[in-house]
């Protein structure tokens, strides 16, 4: 099953890819219900050795995070309701690589496959961006169950781009402020991009 979503902000392309690594914002900005998470800089890997036993160099091009998130499982009418239907979920786990101009991330539930999205962004002026997302969901097998899975899942990313979005209108672009250390995959992401930046303008 597939969903295109598109949606203009009036903000830079780096802060909409920013909003892949600030992933304490799941919790304040949205709600969602999370027990822990855990986050991994894919880059900060030992150098990989590839087939010839070889020391592989760092990709330059990608810049990747793993996200795992342990859910709040909820009770009463609700809980039982989503445990009838399949819906249930314990752990997700999400790989997000990113270039320059947006994402290509998949996400697992309770270590099976879920989704997958590709995100484009398109600058079209200063401090004036179009976002471009396609997701591809993993049919259940149970066409009724199929169809209320593709409603909630559609239903839930308008409401997270509706909460995001007028966010993004009014962030400052001036990067001052005081950082901690959940910022650091978003500041990590900073140093990639501006690293192309740099390509760009020698």
């Amino acid at each position: 099953m597939s969903l295109s979503l598109t949606f203009n902000a009036k903000t830079s392309a780096l802060q909409i890819l920013e909003n892949a690594y600030d992933y304490r914002h799941a919790v304040t900005v949205h709600n969602a219900p999370l027990i822990s998470t855990e986050v991994t800089l894919l880059d900060e890997f030992p150098l990989g050795v590839d087939k010839q036993n070889e020391l592989s160099p760092k990709n330059e091009a990608w810049y990747s995070i793993l996200i795992e998130n342990k859910i709040e499982k909820y009770g009463g009418l609700i809980g039982s309701l989503v445990k009838i239907l399949g819906l249930s979920v314990e752990i997700t786990k999400g790989q997000v690589d990113t270039w320059p101009s947006g994402h290509l991330a998949s996400y697992c539930n309770d270590g099976k496959e879920a989704y997958s999205m590709l995100q484009g962004i398109t600058p079209v002026g200063k401090n004036n961006t179009t976002g471009h997302f396609l997701f591809a969901i993993k049919k259940t097998g149970f066409f009724l169950l199929d169809i209320l899975l593709y409603a909630v899942f559609s239903r839930l990313n308008k409401l997270i781009f509706e909460e995001d979005v007028p966010i993004w209108n009014t962030l400052n672009n001036d990067r001052r402020g005081v950082y901690i250390k959940h910022d650091r995959p978003v500041l990590k992401l900073r140093e990639f991009y501006q690293s192309w930046v740099d390509k760009v303008e020698i």
